[in-house]
C-alpha cells in the first residue's frame, strides 16, 4: 500500500528493489502479480501508474479531500492491469499493452460531461457505466478505444448520451444498453 501526496501522483512498478524517486514516484519490487493499493493525498485528481507486471490496481482519495480522483493513466504499462473504479468521479482511464480489465462507473453531470476509456493492444475487457443526472440534458459523451486485440466491450449509458466505440483490429465483441441510443 502507498500513500502519495502532491498535485498528482505517479507510481512506477519495476523489477528493481524499492526506491523513492521525487515526492510522487514510488517503485516497488515486482512479482509475477501485484495488488497495488494507492491512497492519494489530499486533492490529488490524477494518478499515473507504470507497471511491467500483472497488477490489480485500487486508487482512492484520502478522507478529507475536497477534490476527487478524475483520471488514471496506466498507458505506459506493459503488464496486465485490472482496474475497477471505486469513485464515480473517475472519468478517464488509460491502460497500455497487456490483457487489461477496466471497469468504470462514472456519474455524468454538469461538471463531468464526458467519460473515456482507452486500452492499448491486448485482449481487453472494458465495462463502462455512465449515468447522467436527470437534470443534465444532452451534451454528455462516452468514448472507448479498445486498441488491437480480441476485446470485450460492455457499455451502459443514460438516455441522450452520445457514444463513440473504437474496437480496433481483432475479433471483438461489443454490447451496449441505453435509455435511448445516441449514436
Amino acid at each position: 500500500d502507498f500513500v502519495i501526496g502532491g498535485a498528482s501522483a505517479t507510481v512506477a512498478v519495476t523489477a528493481a528493489a524499492p526506491t523513492t524517486q521525487g515526492a510522487n514516484t514510488v517503485a516497488a519490487a515486482a512479482a509475477a502479480s501485484l495488488a497495488l493499493n494507492v491512497a492519494l493525498g489530499k486533492d490529488v485528481q490524477a494518478a499515473t501508474v507504470n507497471t511491467a507486471v500483472k497488477t490489480t490496481l485500487t486508487i482512492e482519495n484520502v478522507a478529507g479531500s475536497t477534490k476527487n480522483l478524475t483520471s488514471v493513466d496506466a498507458s505506459a504499462s506493459a503488464g496486465d492491469i485490472t482496474y475497477t473504479s471505486a469513485d464515480a468521479q473517475v472519468a478517464t482511464i488509460k491502460t497500455g499493452a497487456g490483457k487489461d480489465t477496466v471497469t468504470l462507473a462514472t456519474a455524468l453531470d454538469a461538471t463531468t460531461k464526458a467519460a473515456s476509456v482507452s486500452t492499448g493492444a491486448g485482449d481487453d475487457v472494458i465495462n463502462v457505466t455512465a449515468g447522467a443526472a436527470a437534470a443534465v440534458v444532452g451534451g454528455t459523451t462516452v468514448a472507448m478505444d479498445a486498441g488491437e486485440g480480441k476485446d470485450t466491450i460492455n457499455l451502459t449509458i443514460s438516455a441522450n448520451t452520445v457514444y463513440d466505440v473504437q474496437a480496433g483490429a481483432g475479433d471483438d465483441t461489443a454490447t451496449w444498453s441505453a435509455g435511448a441510443v445516441g449514436s
